[in-house]
C-alpha cells in the first residue's frame, strides 16, 4: 500500500506544466531615413544605351542593312564563326537624347582584326530620342577564338554632362580554309571550280580565217559565172595589114600537097584569100558579094597598075568551079597563086593615119606589181593592228580584239588619202583615173575605191581573184571608182 502513493507522487512530478499566453509586443515603426547629405554624390544611370555586333560583310543587302539573325553569335549562345580573311562589319548603335552630342571613334581599336574601309553610317530621330549607328569593316587575320575588344563612345548632354559608355566585347571564332585544321580527319570535298575560259585569241583568228576562206571560195564561184563577161573586155588585138595576111594564106596553100588540095579546092582558097585581101585594103564586104557584084565594085576602087580585067578574069574561072563543077587541074590551079599575089603587091596602099594629139599613155601596172604593193599596205596595217591586239591581251580585254580588225579596216581604206600608198611609193606607182590623160583622181575617188576594205576578211581575197582574172588588171574599186593603176616613176619622186 506504501507503493502505490509514491507512483502517484512521481507521476505528478513528472507532467509538463500548463502553457500560459504571453502577450507580444507590437514590431516598431521604421524610423524614417535620414536625409541625404549633400556633400554625397549618387551615379545616375547613364545618358546614351549602347549596342555593339558583328555581322559578315555578305549578309548586308544593297542598303547597307543587316539580316535579322544576323548577330555575334549563333542561336545557341556560342560565337560567331567567320573563315579567316572573310570581311567582317562592326556595327555600333547609340540611343540617346535628341540634343545630345556623340563623339565616335576614328581609328577603333580592334585588337587582332585589320580595320578596313569605313561603311555608310544612319542617324534616326525619333522624337525626344535619336538613334545613330556606326559602321566599319574589320578582317580577321588570326584563326581561334578572338575578341573584338569594348569601344568607349564619349557623350555630352544637353545639359552640359560629360561621360562615356562602353560597348561589350565582341567573340569570334575564326576558322580556316582546311576542314581539318583542328581536326586530323580529312574534310569533305570542295566544290567544283570552273575551269573553262574563252580564248579570244583563238576565236578571233579563226574567224578572220574562216572568214577569208569562205570569201575566196564563193568568190572563185563567182569569177567562173562571171569568165565569158571577163573576155569580152579583154581588148582585142590590133588588126593585121592585108597585104601580110593576104601573103600568109597563100604562102599556106603553096605548101600543100596534091593530096593535101585538089585543083578545085586550090583555086576556091586561091580566090577567097584575093577576096579577103580587098575586103580589108578597100573596107568593102568582097567576100559576101556575088562575083557580079564585086566585078561592079571595081571600077570605083583604086587599083594602082592593076586592070580589072585581070581580077574579072580570076572570078569568072572561079565560078566556072563552083557553079560548073569545072574540076582544074592542079598545075593550072597552082598557076593562079603567082598572079593573086601580084594582085596583091601592086594595088597594097598603107592606110592613111588621122593627125590627133599624140598623148603619152603610162603604162598599167601588172597584176604582179599590184599585188606587192597591196602586200606591203596589208603589212604595215597588220602590224599596227596586231600591237593593238597584244596591247588588249596584257590588259586582259581581248574580248575587245575586234577594234584591231577595225583598225586593219580603217588603214587599208585610207592608205591612198594623202595621195599614194606606202606599197605603191615603193614600187613607183600612182592611182590615175581612166581617162585619156590619166589624170590623177580627187580625194573622194582614192578613198571610195578602198571602201570594201573597210570589212577586209571578206572583200580581201575577192579583190585578190578579181584582179587576177580581170584582162584590165582592175580590181572592183577600180570599176566602182573609175581608177586603174599605172607604173609612174616620175609621179612619186
Amino acid at each position: 500500500m506504501g507503493a502505490l502513493p509514491l507512483l502517484m507522487a512521481l507521476l505528478v512530478g513528472a507532467a509538463p506544466d500548463p502553457v500560459v499566453p504571453t502577450p507580444v509586443a507590437p514590431a516598431p515603426a521604421p524610423s524614417p531615413s535620414p536625409a541625404p547629405d549633400a556633400g554625397l554624390a549618387i551615379p545616375a544611370a547613364p545618358a546614351v544605351d549602347l549596342t555593339v555586333r558583328v555581322v559578315p560583310k555578305a549578309t548586308l543587302d544593297p542598303a547597307g542593312a543587316a539580316a535579322p539573325s544576323a548577330g555575334p553569335a549563333t542561336p545557341d549562345g556560342r560565337p560567331l564563326e567567320v573563315k579567316l580573311g572573310e570581311p567582317l562589319v562592326l556595327e555600333i548603335t547609340a540611343i540617346a537624347e535628341r540634343d545630345t552630342v556623340l563623339f565616335p571613334p576614328m581609328l577603333p581599336a580592334v585588337g587582332t582584326f585589320e580595320l578596313g574601309p569605313v561603311l555608310p553610317g544612319r542617324e534616326e530621330v525619333n522624337g525626344p530620342q535619336k538613334r545613330v549607328t556606326w559602321r566599319w569593316t574589320i578582317v580577321p587575320v588570326r584563326m581561334g577564338i578572338e575578341k573584338v575588344p569594348g569601344i568607349e563612345i564619349p557623350y555630352r548632354t544637353p545639359s552640359n554632362v560629360e561621360g562615356s559608355v562602353k560597348t561589350a566585347p565582341v567573340r569570334v571564332m575564326i576558322r580556316g580554309f582546311l576542314e581539318n585544321e583542328a581536326d586530323p580527319a580529312l574534310g569533305k570535298a570542295p566544290l567544283p571550280v570552273d575551269v573553262i575560259t574563252t580564248n579570244w585569241a583563238l576565236v578571233w583568228a579563226l574567224s578572220v580565217g574562216g572568214a577569208l576562206v569562205f570569201a575566196a571560195l564563193a568568190t572563185w564561184i563567182i569569177l567562173l559565172a562571171l569568165r565569158s563577161r571577163f573576155d569580152k573586155l579583154r581588148p582585142a588585138p590590133p588588126p593585121r595589114p592585108a597585104i601580110e595576111v593576104a601573103i600568109e594564106r597563100l604562102d599556106a596553100i603553096d605548101r600543100a600537097s596534091g593530096a593535101e588540095l585538089d585543083g578545085a579546092l586550090r583555086l576556091a582558097r586561091t580566090i577567097d584569100a584575093l577576096r579577103e585581101y580587098l575586103s580589108g585594103r578597100y573596107s568593102i564586104d568582097a567576100l559576101e558579094m556575088t562575083s557580079r557584084e564585086l566585078i561592079a565594085t571595081l571600077p570605083s576602087l583604086d587599083l594602082k597598075t592593076v586592070a580589072p580585067r585581070e581580077i574579072e578574069a580570076l572570078l569568072d574561072d572561079a565560078d566556072l568551079v563552083k557553079f560548073a563543077r569545072l574540076m582544074p587541074a592542079e598545075d593550072d590551079a597552082r598557076q593562079k597563086s603567082p598572079v593573086v599575089r601580084k594582085i596583091v603587091t601592086d594595088t597594097w596602099e598603107p592606110p592613111k593615119r588621122e593627125e590627133t594629139e599624140e598623148v603619152v599613155r603610162l603604162e598599167a601596172a601588172s597584176s604582179r606589181q599590184r599585188v606587192m604593193a597591196g602586200v606591203i599596205d596589208g603589212f604595215l596595217a597588220g602590224a599596227l593592228g596586231l600591237l593593238l591586239m597584244g596591247f588588249l591581251w596584257v590588259t586582259g580585254h581581248i574580248e575587245l580584239g575586234f577594234l584591231a580588225l577595225i583598225l586593219i579596216g580603217l588603214l587599208l581604206a585610207f592608205r591612198d588619202a594623202l595621195g599614194a600608198s606606202p606599197g605603191k611609193k615603193l614600187l613607183r606607182l600612182r592611182v590615175a583615173m581612166r581617162d585619156v590623160r590619166q589624170t590623177t583622181p580627187p580625194l573622194d575617188l582614192r578613198v571610195r575605191r578602198n571602201l570594201l576594205f573597210l570589212v577586209w576578211p571578206l572583200t580581201l581575197p575577192l579583190e585578190w581573184l578579181v584582179l587576177r582574172q580581170h584582162p584590165l588588171t582592175l580590181r572592183l574599186g577600180d570599176m566602182w571608182a573609175d581608177t586603174e593603176v599605172v607604173r609612174a616613176p616620175e609621179a612619186v619622186r
